[in-house]
């Protein structure tokens, strides 16, 4: 089974990073929900968010299984299911990034090692947005 994530917020600001769904923590978290074989399959029209997302999979030790950044013009759009977004972005001329990737072995063995855990400061800092918002 497989994790989808297409056209997903970018959080532009580097103080965002974590909350990007690409994110090495996010990624430790689909690791414990994923069964064995499974996966995630990203899609983007935002260059700076796919290259983010592929060096963090990297980092994260999670095998790349498909990169490409013109989906649309490459062997991999044969099947493939347009959002309503990627409709509307290909439309404009904006190529379809994706990248189809799943957890090594070596990945899930430091997620042992090292479990996720949310620190004070992720509240804090979530707290203190909420409250900018009001």
């Amino acid at each position: 089974d497989y994790i989808y994530l297409n056209f997903s917020d970018p959080w532009p600001k580097d103080r965002h990073t974590k909350r990007r769904l690409t994110s090495t923590r996010f990624l430790a978290r689909y690791i414990n929900i994923l069964n064995p074989a499974g996966g995630v399959t990203f899609k983007t029209d935002n260059v700076d968010l796919f290259e983010f997302s592929v060096a963090s999979a990297e980092e994260a030790k999670w095998e790349s299984l498909v990169i490409t950044r013109d989906l649309h013009h490459s062997e991999y759009n044969e099947g493939n299911v347009m959002t309503e977004y990627e409709e509307r972005f290909s439309s404009k001329g904006n190529k379809i990034n994706m990248m189809k990737i799943r957890p090594t072995e070596e990945a899930r063995e430091l997620l042992k090692a090292q479990p996720m855990v949310d620190s004070e400061e992720d509240e804090t800092e979530e707290i203190e947005e909420n409250e900018e918002r009001s």
